[in-house]
């Protein structure tokens, strides 16, 4: 396992809600693209491992707020190894890219990195940049990629770890209050 990074903590703003209506059409658009555009320039191993820490991090989140009042909360992150900090501040940015015509909601942040989680689980990686998938098969999406079943399920395999690493620094977060201003 790499070793732990020198800062002191990493910390993930909580944001509570879900965009609805107008703002949730046009947040879940925005939301989709810009982690989908953002993935399609990124290597696929980093894609597969990202998304995998990014999934797992965001379900321990929600079933720790699930019980907490609806108000904002930072998530204080301890022990983070260098690739741990590089898909935190990867899902910090999707969370502030990730809106349209609404605040920035975790949920909406969860609900599109499980769905493009379990696309490239299914599909391989992104490819596609989000408004230029209209029409695209996912079925023949390995064979136009050149990835076999076998490199598929190493990617897989690379995705689930990450995940459980993830979901274990969700987990020992500290949870801490926050001012509605600061957030």
């Amino acid at each position: 396992m790499p070793e732990p990074v020198e800062s002191t903590s990493l910390d993930f703003f909580y944001y509570p809600g879900e965009p609805s209506g107008y703002a949730g059409f046009t947040d879940y658009h925005a939301m989709s693209q810009s982690i989908t555009d953002d993935l399609v320039a990124r290597e696929f191993d980093w894609q597969f491992k990202t998304a995998g820490f990014a999934a797992g991090f965001l379900n321990a989140v929600w079933a720790r707020t699930r019980s907490a009042e609806n108000a904002p909360h930072v998530f204080r992150v301890t022990g983070a190894t260098a690739d741990d900090v590089e898909a935190m501040r990867w899902m910090v940015t999707r969370q502030q890219e990730g809106t349209d015509n609404a605040s920035p909601s975790t949920s909406n942040l969860r609900s599109m990195v499980l769905k493009v989680a379990s696309d490239m689980a299914t599909n391989g990686p992104c490819r596609v940049k989000y408004w230029s998938q209209a029409g695209e098969d996912e079925n023949q999406g390995l064979a136009e990629a050149g990835i076999s079943a076998e490199r598929l399920l190493e990617y897989k395999r690379l995705m689930q770890l990450a995940e459980q690493r993830g979901e274990l620094l969700g987990e020992r977060a500290q949870i801490l209050p926050v001012d509605v201003g600061a957030a």
